[in-house]
């Protein structure tokens, strides 16, 4: 090739760019990364790492106060990188000095000094504020600590120091310690411990019936500190569950007896002891909360019904007898005979009459099945006028006569007219009844035998509706809302057919006998 080149020059040319041309073909040298970061974030990133390396060898030297302070101080530079190892560094450093706390708590532990182990442990918890410290203390002492807590308790509850043992599972280091969990489980099983050594205490009374002396006895463990309300509330709760078969069976036994209104008050006064609240006389119910069993409320209210059946001076029949109630009737408290009713009972309704006071006769709602006086009592409702009781059901019967004006009635309301019609009582006035038409408002009066209750009901018989069949007898089938009119079937050409009240007709032997 160079003896192609005529000039000795370019030959020498030539041979140079040969030798320089591999140099002008390389790749520069790659640069440098840290030469495009500000000097200021290089300079933080240098202290950071000082510092994560600093904290590494306080860690290895037991010094853990000293890493915790450099790693704080590393974290607040707020380095992105450097993030993962600082949360890895302190989570070592949580666990070698958690275990190192371990340790030494378990010499006191072994020595079973657990106020002191949980002092220790709770002060250490709460100036480090760090989970994953506190985690994994509670893991390597939680069997240890759970146990001499247990220990500590039974001496205290074995020495009756009942407020003391009260106040160490209260005790914020141990609850600290143990944790909600292991803490919960521990005063759960406090209480229950106390509260059956409660009702120990108390056992002498309930066998001997000492009610106030037992309720006392926990009175003065909750003022002591022994025992929580709560504890108390279940004690109480074991002795009314004793005292209670018992008051009910004083009361069943004083039912007819001559001292009832002294042992009524008896009854009532330790109820009262027993923090339960008793009927009104009136029959106002006590609170759910407050109320005695159900079995002892209703044996001590018939009780009650019997003193006041006695003040009164009832004469009892020889078995309950069943009654009908003649109109609406106001119902009397039991208990209380010139008490407020609270209710009336409507006209028709079922009761057995138990005895009678002059005027006024005590009632049970539901046949007593017996002759026996207490469960005749227990059923009794209350006191009602005894002229409105009847033998036969009074269901179709109209209403007495201070009862009936505004009533709807069946009556022949129209001179020499058999059918009845409907219309509306305005006045009672004597033996008259004064009835206003629905067809035209006329008034006419009648003599209560001529009238009928009318009720619209389904069934009712009708007849002289049906144009082409006059006598023909139909029952009402349907009632239209919202009760104005009512449809029957003529059957025929006619078939189903509907019509207003006003122009409804019937018999008299078509309708239910009446009073």
């Amino acid at each position: 090739m160079l003896r192609g080149l005529s000039s000795p020059i370019l030959r020498a040319v030539f041979a140079m760019s040969l030798v320089l041309a591999p140099i002008g073909c390389e790749e520069p040298p790659p640069k440098d990364p840290s030469n495009k970061l500000d000097p200021a974030e290089q300079a933080k990133i240098q202290k950071s790492r000082q510092k994560i390396d600093g904290a590494k060898e306080a860690l290895d030297t037991k010094n853990y106060d000293q890493a915790r302070k450099l790693l704080r101080e590393a974290a607040e530079l707020g380095v992105e990188s450097h993030k993962f190892e600082i949360e890895e560094t302190a989570d070592r450093i949580d666990k070698r000095q958690a275990k190192m706390w371990a340790n030494e708590s378990h010499d006191l532990f072994e020595a079973k000094k657990c106020k002191e182990a949980f002092d220790q442990l709770a002060e250490q918890i709460n100036g480090l504020e760090s989970e994953a410290f506190t985690r994994e203390i509670r893991k390597l002492t939680g069997p240890e600590a759970a146990q001499c807590a247990s220990n500590t308790v039974d001496s205290l509850m074995t020495a009756d120091k009942f407020a003391d043992a009260r106040a160490f599972v209260n005790a914020a280091p141990t609850k600290t310690v143990l944790g909600p969990t292991g803490s919960k489980k521990l005063v759960t099983e406090l209480d229950l411990v106390i509260i059956e050594a409660m009702k120990g205490k108390v056992a002498d009374d309930v066998k001997n019936k000492k009610w106030g002396a037992a309720l006392e006895k926990v009175d003065a463990a909750v003022k002591a500190g022994s025992a929580t309300d709560e504890i108390a509330t279940q004690v109480i709760a074991s002795i009314r569950d004793a005292a209670a078969p018992d008051l009910a069976a004083q009361a069943v036994k004083s039912i007819g007896g001559g001292d009832a209104p002294k042992q009524l008050a008896a009854l009532d006064a330790t109820m009262k002891l027993l923090r339960w609240e008793t009927t009104g006389a009136d029959g106002t119910p006590a609170s759910k909360e407050k109320a005695a069993p159900d079995d002892l409320s209703k044996k001590r209210d018939a009780l009650a019904t019997w003193v006041e059946a006695q003040r009164l001076n009832i004469k009892m029949g020889k078995k309950p007898e069943k009654k009908y109630l003649h109109g609406k009737v106001a119902l009397m408290p039991a208990m209380k005979i010139d008490a407020a009713s609270k209710r009336d009972l409507a006209p028709g309704t079922e009761l057995w009459l138990l005895g009678v006071s002059k005027d006024r006769a005590l009632v049970a709602d539901s046949d007593p099945g017996t002759y026996a006086l207490s469960p005749q009592f227990e059923r009794a409702i209350g006191w009602v006028r005894l002229d409105r009781l009847m033998k036969d059901p009074t269901v179709e019967w109209l209403l007495p006569d201070d009862q009936l004006k505004g009533e709807q009635v069946w009556g022949p309301l129209r001179t020499g007219e058999t059918l009845l019609e409907l219309g509306t009582v305005t006045e009672v006035t004597g033996k008259e009844i004064s009835v206003k038409r629905l067809t035209d408002g006329q008034v006419s009066k009648h003599p209560r035998a001529k009238l009928r209750p009318g009720k619209i009901a389904l069934g009712v018989k009708l007849t002289g509706v049906c144009t082409k069949d006059k006598p023909k007898v139909v029952t009402i089938d349907e009632i239209i809302p919202p009760g104005r009119s009512v449809k029957f079937n003529c059957e025929g050409n006619e078939g189903i057919k509907e019509e207003v009240l006003e122009n409804l007709r019937t018999k008299v032997e078509l309708l239910p006998n009446s009073k």
